[in-house]
This record gives structure tokens, sequence and C-alpha cells, in this order.
């Protein structure tokens, strides 16, 4: 009985509390209802309604979902956002295709076999690692600039090396440019939109070794892909994450948020070789450095 009563009067106070408010709290058929919309104010979204319902939403969610997005990596983002996906994909029928297999292949230039033992090294003179770096290597992938990589290099305490750096390279669709095409002629024709090809022509060509087996080459190719652009890598900004994280969740406006991604990293990479000097010990002239 005391608890009927106290139910009861606990109703009335707040039916009575309500009946005193002033009519803009209450909702009536000519005003929208309430409904998260994707404005901003001050960094944080907004909930759309009567002026006393526009109540900031808690950025802790937003924050965390571009701290997912950013650890994301590029391709699977893009592929998200309805862009076609490249075309070397690993294809994982072929036996004996490993990560690890690639791996080993990239940095020492031997990988056993799938049944056993091995086959000779891929390059008596070179290992990929002696021209490309695997971890990035351009403080704005954005622009090629040998200067700004140099410092970056220095700074991260990696080599600075004349090859296109591998981090990121299942992430171009375009290989061999520029002034490759002086030095190997028609062979880069194959290669420049195949990175299959590409691999090949670096195998046979650039490190003058033999070619790579069906295993190998899905093998290395299965390693890139362990080393591809994350979105981190891109330097977004947090109106550019909102962005993104916007067309991911209403997929509205995805073209657009592709375009932005594409823009913060080359798909291809510009080559350019210049004549060796008169004299190599003196090296070039009117050039200081150290």
């Amino acid at each position: 009985m005391k608890n009927t009563l106290l139910l009861f009067l606990l109703i009335f106070s707040a039916a009575l509390f309500l009946s005193l408010q002033p009519a803009a709290y209450i909702a009536d058929a000519n005003k929208p209802a309430i409904r998260l919309t994707l404005d901003t104010m001050d960094g944080q979204k907004m909930a759309e309604g009567p002026a006393p319902f526009r109540l900031p939403i808690s950025g802790f969610r937003l924050s965390a979902s571009v701290k997912m997005l950013a650890n994301k990596p590029v391709a699977e983002v893009l592929e998200e956002l309805g862009d076609e996906p490249v075309e070397h994909q690993v294809d994982t029928a072929i036996a004996g295709v490993s990560v690890e297999r690639g791996r080993s292949l990239v940095l020492t230039g031997f990988a056993d076999k799938p049944g056993g033992g091995r086959l000779s090294k891929q390059s008596k003179q070179f290992v990929c690692t002696s021209c490309h770096n695997v971890q990035k290597e351009d403080p704005d992938l954005s622009v090629a600039d040998p200067q700004a990589r140099l410092l970056y290099a220095q700074k991260m305490g990696i080599p600075f090396l004349q090859g296109t750096a591998l981090y990121g390279a299942v992430n171009r669709t375009s290989f061999y440019n520029g002034d490759y095409e002086k030095k190997y002629g028609s062979l880069v024709a194959p290669a420049r939109n195949n990175l299959r090809e590409a691999i090949q022509l670096c195998a046979v060509e650039c490190s003058q070794g033999r070619a790579l087996k069906p295993w190998e080459l899905e093998s290395v190719l299965a390693y890139l892909w362990t080393i591809g652009l994350e979105m981190k890598d891109l330097g977004l900004s947090d109106k550019e994450y909102k962005q993104v994280n916007t067309a991911l969740a209403i997929r509205k406006n995805k073209e657009a948020a592709v375009e932005l991604i594409k823009s913060h990293y080359l798909q291809a990479s510009p080559a350019t070789f210049v004549e060796p000097p008169k004299d190599r010990r003196e090296g070039y002239e009117n050039i200081e450095g150290d």
C-alpha cells in the first residue's frame, strides 16, 4: 500500500512539473522530430531538432572511430568505399604461397621450396633491399621530393636508396615510369600497369637474376600486401578523417572520399636518370654536400 501511494505521488509530481514548463519543451506536429545530423559545431556532432534539444554528442565515439580508421589498410578502406580493387591480388590457389616465403625472398633472395629444399638464389648480385626500402621513406606520400626523402631517411635511420620503397607498392597502379623507358625500352611496356610483370622485370633486368617461379612471385606479392599503406601514413586532418568516416557510415559521397584518400599518395613514382660525372672521383662540379 505504501509503495503504491509513493508511486502515485511520483507520477503526479512529474505530471505537474511538465504542465508548468514552457511550450517550447513540448514536441508538436509542427516541429521536426529529433534526428542525428552530420553538422558540426566546435568540432562536435549536434542533434537536430527544436532549439532546447540541440545537444552536443560526445566526441569520444568520433575519436574512437577515427583511431580505428587510422589503423586500417588504405586498400581496404578504398574497397569499402566502392573503389575497384587493384588487379594484383594474391593468387592463393598456387601451392606453396606464403607471406614468410615472400619476406625471405625480398630480404635474402632465398626461400624454402614448398616440397623442401631451396632453389638457387634469385640473384648473385643483389637482393630487393639493395635498392628498395621496406618501410615508409617519404614524409609526404603525395609528392616525390628526393631532398625531403633524404632528410627523412636520416631522421629515421634508414638507407637512402635509388629505388622507390616497396612499402606501399601494392597501392600503386603504374610502375617503371619516366626514364626507365630510356634504360629498358620496350621491356617496360608489360610492366607499366602490372605489378607482377614489374617484379619480374626487376628480378631479371635490374638485379640480373633469374625470373621468379609462380609460387615465389605470389609469395612476394603476399609479403608486399603486409607492407601496404595504412590510413595513418597519409597525414589526413581530423576534418578529412571525419569526411571518410561519414562516407563509410552513410554510404554517400563515396567517390569524393576515394578521391580525397588518393590525393594523399602517389599512384606512380617518377624516375629521373642523370649522366654520371666526367670524373667519378671528383663528382659533379659546383655541387656542395656532405
